[in-house]
């Protein structure tokens, strides 16, 4: 008993004197590039769409102890796609622009370099999709006629007449630098969840998110 009480002891002076826990609340901010995997059971239909530029922004707070902690928070995050293809006599233009409250957990695992420290994370992203419009137009390219002109609001739910069901799931994978208070990283998230309001004949669609993030501790 007294020897795993001395054990106890010293284990617990150790990590005291190593001063490193931490926890803060930092300000975020940064660039998506968004696409999205749209298929069913006859293949891939999302060839032609390429990324589209989009935003991420909110608070994360986060909790360490030694080289290991947890963050988690709450962004405004833009996804989505862009789609230019000319197909034969007519070209069709567009994009999808969806809006998610995003609450990514990360595990991560720092190492520090003189004052900068190298970070790496991983974890669940859990989105919930409250906003954005999805437009396109396809035109005949010998007369100019404008053959569909879609402009419209996303419709978020689980029937026929929905563009996308709202709850979705991701995995993300990132790394960076700290360098006091401010930092600078990159992650990319894989969408897991199928969120095509439908899944007739296999059909399903995926998020793809690559973000680059600035962010600026305000407390810690």
């Amino acid at each position: 008993m007294k020897k795993t009480t001395r054990i106890i002891a010293v284990l617990a002076v150790a990590l005291l004197s190593t001063q490193v826990y931490g926890q803060y609340l930092k300000l975020q901010g940064g660039l998506n590039l968004a696409n999205m995997i749209i298929e069913d059971n006859d293949g891939k239909i999302s060839d032609e769409f390429t990324n589209r530029a989009g935003f991420n922004a909110g608070l994360l707070a986060g909790i360490g102890l030694g080289p290991i902690g947890v963050e988690g928070g709450l962004l405004v995050s833009s996804r989505g796609y862009n789609i230019d293809v000319t197909d034969g006599n007519t070209t069709t233009t567009g994009n999808m622009n969806s809006l998610y409250l995003d609450i990514p957990i990360d595990l991560k695992l720092e190492l520090g370099l003189g004052p900068i420290g190298i970070y790496g994370s991983f974890g669940p992203v859990i989105s919930y999709g409250f906003g954005g419009k999805v437009t396109s137009k396809t035109t005949n390219n010998l007369t100019d006629e404008v053959l569909e002109d879609i402009d419209e609001k996303i419709k978020w739910g689980s029937s026929e007449e929905d563009h996308l069901k709202k709850m979705d799931v991701g995995i993300g994978l990132g790394g960076g630098v700290n360098l006091g208070k401010l930092s600078l990283g990159v992650k990319y998230i894989w969408g897991v969840s199928n969120i095509a309001p439908t899944t007739d004949n296999g059909y399903k669609i995926n998020n793809r998110t690559l973000q680059v993030n600035l962010g600026i501790k305000l407390i810690g």
